[in-house]
């Protein structure tokens, strides 16, 4: 079953609690005051054409029409990125990077 609600975000930080909310959902005693989502997420851009489908603590697929959205995106995460990629080759992930993005394999 598909369920759909479309919001306007004011302020960033609206989406910050719904983000926060969907990655704590596998870990309820990491943050015991933070809400929890087990819903699929979905955030679309129809200006941008951007479609991000974050689907839990590991990770998101991004779908951009323009590779320069695609890019800013990345450049704008970029300090996040790193950090996971650190995080996954410390515990022996292979990182695989293709023109898709990163991608971690064992």
């Amino acid at each position: 079953m598909l369920r759909t609600m479309r919001y306007s975000l004011k302020h960033p930080s609206q989406l910050y609690k719904i983000v926060k909310a969907l990655v704590h959902q596998d870990f309820p005693g990491l943050d015991a005051t933070a809400a929890r989502m087990s819903n699929h997420l979905v955030l679309m851009n129809p200006e941008k054409e951007l479609l991000i489908h974050i689907y839990d603590d590991r990770g998101c697929d991004i779908f951009c029409r323009n590779e320069s959205d695609y890019k800013a995106l990345m450049a704008l995460c970029k300090e996040q990125i790193d950090y996971y990629t650190q995080m996954m080759e410390k515990h022996k992930y292979q990182v695989i990077d293709s023109p898709y993005g990163l991608r971690f394999k064992r």
